[in-house]
């Protein structure tokens, strides 16, 4: 019964030390922050952090801020979205108004339709081999580093526009008669929609975000 009661006493002697090592800390304007509304982020190999906010591009070190503008070289915009890495640890990231950037051995650089972006950037997404994948009026592209490019991976298919999906940030779908046809990761992925489905009001071409 005394090792029963001394057991749990140790135990909480020696737990408690370890979560008074914890904290937490606000990040706000006040310490840096372009903008407390935070769009993206996202960390990088080399352990910065970068924050995407409608004023501002942040790189956080752990101590302070350095934020990017459309006064820095190669940016043309304050308003940043979503921001993803590719492969090497570049970043990709989306401008809100005026198309891609990329970060790319330390400088920015804009991409747009000689680069194969048809249109305005609906989406960014990803998948788990470091492949990026674009949505561009509502055509998935595919960043190709050989050609310096966005490929449109389905170019037989001019029909089928995608939208984003609304809690997958990794995909995007679409929906013609009575198929469901989804992109995540990098795969293709189509359902058949059951018959009570398919009195819905849902576009087939979807031009936002959606629940399916």
């Amino acid at each position: 019964m005394v090792r029963m009661l001394v057991l749990p006493a140790l135990l909480m002697y020696v737990i408690r030390p370890a979560h008074a090592q914890y904290g937490f800390e606000n990040w706000t304007v006040d310490n840096g922050l372009p903008e407390n509304e935070i769009r993206g982020i996202t960390q990088t190999p080399d352990g910065y952090l970068w924050i995407a906010t409608l004023n501002g591009l942040a790189r956080f070190d752990g101590v302070r801020m350095t934020v990017f503008t459309r006064k820095t070289r190669g940016l043309s915009s304050n308003q940043f979205g979503t921001i993803l890495q590719g492969r090497s640890g570049d970043l990709w990231i989306d401008t809100v108004v005026n198309g891609l950037v990329r970060y790319h051995d330390g400088s920015f650089r804009a991409y747009g339709m000689q680069q194969g972006i048809p249109g305005d950037i609906n989406g960014l997404a990803d998948d788990d081999s470091g492949n990026l994948w674009l949505l561009s009026s509502g055509r998935i592209l595919r960043w190709d580093e050989a050609s310096d490019r966005f490929l449109d991976i389905a170019p037989g298919s001019a029909e089928r526009l995608y939208g984003n999906f609304l809690w997958e940030a990794r995909g995007f779908w679409t929906r013609d008669k009575d198929r469901l046809h989804c992109f995540i990761k990098g795969h293709f992925v189509d359902y058949t929609l059951p018959p009570a489905m398919l009195k819905n009001q849902a576009k087939s071409r979807p031009t936002t975000s959606a629940t399916w």
